[in-house]
């Protein structure tokens, strides 16, 4: 069986984190604090790459900003979300920041750098993962929180489900949420792997916007 390549991306190498399946052995291999370098030397290596980062900007935006540039009138449509937030809004509790106006810009930029040549609604080699509503729809709808110090308790059993699936160090699960983030990233790309993701109804839109796979909510247990 093939790799699968999860990769928590922040807009620091400090904060990113990376995970790699092996679906032979089921086993998972975290690492944390990693660079553009060590990213480009792994992305070819695996059968799919998750990748949590936004892969584009909102249509509306971008055409915004060419008529901006062109003195031109600012054009209508949604500058704030992507057809892909939309849907996530829609289909979770979850509110994924908008790539325009939030803080999250800082790591789509670097993300773009990264993905440069490849399609991104996750027909080709990557695929745009949203961890946070993938365990809301494979673990139970909870709102609470598993992020930072106090998300400490939560990360244990989210990382006790998913171990139940596959072998990986259970403390830097716990102790990091962004290696938990990056395990969950690589278990969606087996899922787009094997087709039990949620893909775009307009195509043509997420190539350029991209796309956020959301599993299947049955998924995790067939990977």
């Amino acid at each position: 069986m093939p790799t699968t390549l999860g990769i928590d991306l922040a807009s620091q190498p400090k904060n990113t984190a990376m995970c790699v399946v092996d679906w032979d052995s089921r086993t998972a291999t975290l690492t944390h604090g990693v660079d553009d370098a060590r990213i480009h030397r792994e992305l070819l290596g695996h059968a799919k790459v998750g990748i949590d980062a936004p892969f584009g900007w909102p249509a509306a935006f971008a055409d915004g900003l060419a008529a901006h540039q062109r003195f031109e009138p600012w054009p209508e449509g949604d500058a704030v979300y992507r057809a892909t937030d939309r849907f996530v809004i829609a289909h979770t509790s979850k509110r994924p920041l908008s790539v325009s106006t939030d803080r999250i810009a800082y790591c789509a930029l670097r993300c773009a750098r990264l993905i440069a040549g490849h399609p991104r609604d996750g027909s080709g080699l990557v695929v745009e993962t949203y961890p946070g509503a993938s365990l809301w729809l494979w673990l139970g709808r909870d709102r609470a929180s598993y992020k930072g110090a106090d998300g400490r308790e939560r990360r244990a059993v989210l990382a006790d489900a998913q171990l139940a699936h596959v072998d990986a160090p259970r403390e830097q699960l716990i102790d990091c949420d962004d290696c938990l983030d990056a395990l969950v990233c690589a278990l969606v790309a087996r899922a787009a792997l094997l087709g039990r993701t949620i893909g775009p109804k307009d195509e043509r839109l997420a190539r350029r916007e991209g796309w956020i796979h959301l599993p299947e909510p049955d998924s995790l247990s067939r990977l």
